[in-house]
């Protein structure tokens, strides 16, 4: 009886070892771990020349599944910029007087006595133009519990005609080039949190965009930006 048991731990141990590992993306496809590296290479590359911008990419697991001699796990790739803006965290940003949309003063300090997404980007952005309608639904959802600013260092002109063709509702700050090259911003867009007291708790580059199974890349649905205004309420 011992032998019988023995040589039945002996056989699920060489099952268990022989079952090959695989990857899905899509529900169809099947990669080993050598392959599935070189689609989150390819994928890296592709997305990167896409945006313009380094990135990261990760898989997600959804599901998996166990068979006689084999695992899948099924996948989503997900995709994120580099992060996080470490050197302002706990700090005040910079007092330096900027200018509105409407040609009128802006002083970031006014901000203060209320919570505040400011969000750096520029026209010919695209991560920047992807993420819009997510940022004008978080508005919609805390205008009344915090401040939104957006702030670029291209001018009046330039951003007035963008906004005709891509509605953006936060507040527009433009010509901010002092501000942007005082913060040493080279990734756009980037965006602060900043408590009551205009102190920067949180920084994020942008939403991070994810791919499904069947679907193109897409931007995501800023649960992390969600979840950091709802940290500072």
């Amino acid at each position: 009886m011992k032998l019988i048991a023995l040589t039945l731990s002996i056989i699920t141990s060489f099952t268990c070892l022989s079952q090959t590992e695989y990857f899905s993306t899509d529900g169809n496809n099947r990669f080993t771990a050598s392959e599935f590296g070189k689609v989150i290479s390819k994928k890296k590359e592709l997305w990167q020349k896409d945006i313009g911008q380094e990135i990261t990419v990760f898989a997600r697991t959804t599901k998996t599944e166990k068979k006689k001699d084999s695992i899948i796990h099924f996948v989503n790739l997900d995709m994120q910029m580099p992060g996080p803006l470490n050197e302002y965290v706990n700090k005040k940003l910079p007092e330096i007087t900027l200018t509105d949309i409407d040609g009128k003063e802006f002083s970031i300090n006014t901000l203060n006595g209320k919570p505040t997404l400011i969000n750096f980007w520029f026209t010919n952005c695209k991560s920047c133009i992807d993420e819009m309608p997510v940022l004008n639904k978080i508005y919609d959802n805390y205008k009344e519990q915090f401040n939104f600013v957006a702030i670029t260092y291209e001018n009046k002109e330039k951003t007035d005609a963008f906004l005709k063709k891509h509605p953006y509702k936060f507040l527009h700050i433009v010509n901010a080039k002092n501000l942007t090259d005082q913060l040493n911003l080279k990734i756009y867009p980037t965006n602060l949190f900043l408590d009551k007291n205009g102190i920067v708790k949180f920084t994020e580059y942008g939403i991070p965009y994810e791919q499904h199974p069947g679907k193109e890349l897409q931007i995501g649905n800023g649960k992390s930006f969600i979840n950091k205004l709802d940290q500072l309420k």
